[in-house]
């Protein structure tokens, strides 16, 4: 995807070795906005749950389990079921990491 760029928004810093002075500063805050990191609320462990839980692919493997239920073929079912683990252990995990890793990068 390309989008073009309007050259008044990088107008100046083309092969400048300055910065912006603090009137460019404040008009391109007026004009874009600040460049703040919105910390997100610290998550627990039932609302990592809850979002794992309205995954379309986890309940896309759940309902593929049910069908291999419902076909018999429970050594099937179970599988997939324990297969299931691993991928809710790992959204956890990449949840957790995100967390971390935008609040490394909040400035105080």
């Amino acid at each position: 995807m390309h989008r073009n760029l309007p050259l008044v928004r990088i107008d100046g810093l083309i092969n400048s070795a300055r910065g912006l002075n603090q009137a460019e500063v404040d008009e391109r805050r007026k004009n874009y906005g600040s460049n703040n990191i919105l910390e997100e609320s610290k998550a627990g462990w039932l609302t990592m749950l809850w979002a794992t839980a309205r995954d379309p692919m986890l309940w896309f493997l759940m309902g593929t389990a049910v069908l291999f239920f419902v076909l018999g073929n429970n050594n099937e079912a179970v599988i997939l079921l324990i297969a299931t683990l691993p991928l809710v252990g790992m959204d956890f995990y990449l949840n957790r990491r995100t967390q971390a890793s935008t609040a490394g990068l909040v400035t105080r």
